[in-house]
């Protein structure tokens, strides 16, 4: 018999785990979320947030896509559900009192067969993203 090609095979059982432990969550978000839920109902059902129209910008002329709902926002993004089913790093615009807010899709998964959950992040400016939040905030008051 050829030793060469002899295979030596050891079994080793993997150590028993704690399978309660909770996974692990990175947030790699730089702002905090400030979340337009008043409820803990399941998102899909979740009648909560700000609805807004989403637009898209084809050289001057803005085209309205259809509706989302405005679930969570920050300096740095927002979380919206909407029906659409739209493309990564597309850039949209959604209208909030006759403003126009322009971010990019950063992020994009189903909730259920009709709704989508898109998270963005902003390419408007910051000084428009605050008065945005300004309003946000007083209309949630």
């Amino acid at each position: 018999m050829n030793t060469d090609q002899e295979q030596v095979t050891e079994f080793i059982e993997r150590e028993q785990r704690d399978e309660t432990t909770a996974p692990v969550v990175t947030d790699n978000r730089d702002h905090i979320r400030h979340s337009l839920r008043e409820s803990n109902e399941e998102l899909a059902q979740a009648c909560d947030g700000i609805s807004v129209k989403l637009h898209q910008k084809i050289w001057f002329i803005t085209q309205e896509l259809g509706i989302a709902n405005i679930k969570d926002i920050s300096l740095g993004g927002v979380g919206l559900i909407t029906p659409l089913q739209l493309e990564l790093n597309q850039s949209i615009w959604f209208e909030v009192e006759q403003s126009l807010f322009e971010f990019t899709i950063m992020r994009q998964y189903p909730i259920n067969q009709r709704l989508n959950f898109i998270g963005g992040k902003w390419k408007s400016k910051p000084d428009d993203i605050n008065k945005l939040l300004v309003y946000i905030n007083n209309a949630k008051a």
